[in-house]
């Protein structure tokens, strides 16, 4: 019920004025339709938002509540009157079904909202992410087996993340496979000297599983990791792969200053 009352409070403005008796009997074909009451009321919600802000309240100083959700209206083919009538209409006769109107309201913002923070959070990953392969492989490919060999600078002191997401089918004919990578020097990649990592063996069982190599770059100098996503020990000419590789990034999840 306290969902029902926040509701009529944000369009109450909408009920000023009209003199409709309770007990009028009302042709719902006069009314707006439901869906057309949850969009209108979606968007009084935002606009009650928006000019509540105070840049927006000086950009439109002589726009008060009434007209801006009469506009709303407006636009949607209707009147203040016959939007008066249906709230009226649903406060008076039918409560459970505008609380129902505004739960799907909810559940709208609620699906936006989620939609949001993941984009946010995708966008976020990127930007502080040192992943400079592709977001996701999968082998075998449509033009043959891509190569997931991998060459990142990492920037200065601190513990790296290098996170990955595997599925490997049971059908993967490859032998002992994982991640294989060394560090080095950026000015000496091919001549100088190479730290590597004990090598990261995936499982297969045709399920996700999430895997991190950890990458410590104790003293403030410039690194280089390098080596393979999906390394494995027999011939790859001769073997059959079958596996997704996917939420790749790398990360800087401790700065040293």
């Amino acid at each position: 019920m306290t969902r029902f009352i926040l509701s009529i409070i944000i369009i109450f403005p909408l009920l000023i004025g009209s003199c409709t008796s309770r007990k009028g009997k009302v042709d719902k074909k006069d009314l707006v339709p439901e869906k057309e009451l949850v969009s209108i009321i979606k968007e009084v919600y935002l606009a009650d938002g928006l000019l509540s802000l105070p840049n927006v309240r000086r950009q439109f100083l002589d726009l008060d509540s009434i007209a801006a959700y009469s506009s709303i209206i407006a636009k949607h083919g209707y009147t203040k009157e016959i939007m008066d009538k249906t709230l009226k209409y649903y406060f008076y006769t039918d409560p459970k079904r505008l609380i129902a109107v505004y739960d799907q309201v909810l559940g709208i913002f609620s699906e936006q909202e989620s939609i949001f923070e993941k984009e946010s959070l995708v966008a976020q990953r990127a930007m502080n992410s040192y992943w400079n392969g592709k977001d996701h492989y999968y082998l075998p490919g449509p033009a043959g087996n891509d190569s997931t060999l991998f060459n990142i600078r990492l920037n200065g002191q601190g513990i790296y993340s290098l996170t990955l997401t595997v599925i490997l089918f049971t059908d993967d004919q490859s032998l002992n496979p994982g991640i294989s990578a060394y560090t080095c020097h950026p000015d000496s990649t091919d001549t100088g000297r190479k730290k590597y990592f004990k090598k990261m063996n995936f499982i297969r069982d045709g399920l996700p599983h999430t895997y991190t190599l950890i990458i410590k770059v104790p003293v403030k100098t410039n690194l280089r990791v390098k080596g393979q996503l999906f390394d494995f020990d027999n011939n790859p000419q001769n073997v059959e792969n079958h596996v997704i590789l996917e939420n790749i990034s790398c990360t800087l999840t401790t700065p040293v200053i």
